[in-house]
């Protein structure tokens, strides 16, 4: 409507099918529902044990509980992570491109070890 050019990832319905194969957008979606499946399946794996059930047969109907403790520690990184990254865009740093750009790769990279981890734990226990 202003005239300017919008690159794919910010055009409404591209967007969607777009940033979910390239960068940190196709990483995050699938990181932030895969954080959100492992915290579920770690709840549900804690209050099973609380009732007393075998602990070898619960990480077996919800393997997901596996990731909870390697899910905490790389949500944590990239919120700091995210963090640093705001606090570069917001300074003067005449490198402050470059920076930003290095913080997304490490953010990505971080995003998509936990996603493999997610997918390869589901693979294993088919």
């Amino acid at each position: 409507m202003t005239g300017e050019e919008l690159a794919a990832h910010q055009l409404v319905l591209v967007g969607r099918i777009y940033g979910n194969m390239r960068g940190v957008n196709g990483e995050s979606s699938a990181f932030y529902e895969n954080i959100r499946r492992i915290n579920t399946s770690s709840s549900e794996a804690k209050d099973r044990s609380e009732r007393g059930e075998d602990v070898g047969a619960i990480l077996e109907d919800v393997p997901l509980a596996k990731l909870d403790g390697a899910a905490g520690v790389v949500d944590k990184r990239v919120s700091d992570l995210v963090k640093a990254r705001r606090k570069v865009q917001a300074g003067d740093n005449p490198n402050k491109r470059d920076l930003v750009k290095e913080i997304n790769q490490e953010i990505e990279a971080s995003m998509y070890q936990l996603n493999k981890a997610v997918h390869e734990t589901l693979a294993l226990d088919r």
